[in-house]
């Protein structure tokens, strides 16, 4: 069962192994249960991005590997947002992308159409959130201005 499901993912996202965008509670449900708990829009235009981009994305949350998808064990776990976290529904993703700043990562993000993009110093947070008024909810988190 889990080889189909590789096989049927990497047809739709061939620049991304699932155990790129899934924690490793994302990994236990998929094992468990055979469902992937990634928005499969979110996870397309991922995909788009990094085709748009022409160049490997790398989706890294952390240092523990809670990359798209993170359970909300997993969240409470690493101070995720408390409220509400887009992580959670499986359609956000931190990103960065080798021989490109975080602000120009973010800068290609609003450029590319994401919902919502945060600028952190190592990573890019993206999300497809539905845009108001056509603008992306961004933020700046950095902790070295």
């Amino acid at each position: 069962m889990i080889k189909e499901i590789r096989r049927r993912w990497l047809l739709r996202f061939p620049n991304f192994e699932m155990s790129e965008v899934l924690s490793p509670d994302g990994v236990a449900l998929v094992l468990k249960t055979g469902q992937i708990p990634i928005n499969q829009n979110a996870m397309a235009k991922l995909q788009a991005f990094r085709v748009w981009l022409n160049r490997p994305i790398k989706v890294n949350s952390d240092k523990l590997k809670l990359r798209g998808f993170r359970s909300s064990t997993e969240n409470k776990g690493i101070k995720g947002a408390a409220n509400f976290s887009f992580h959670l529904l499986g359609m956000a993703f931190d990103i960065s992308a080798d021989g490109m700043s975080t602000q120009e990562l973010f800068d290609k993000a609003k450029e590319f159409g994401w919902g919502g993009i945060g600028l952190y110093d190592t990573w890019v947070h993206v999300d497809d959130r539905i845009m108001l008024l056509g603008v992306p909810t961004t933020w700046d988190s950095r902790k070295n201005k």
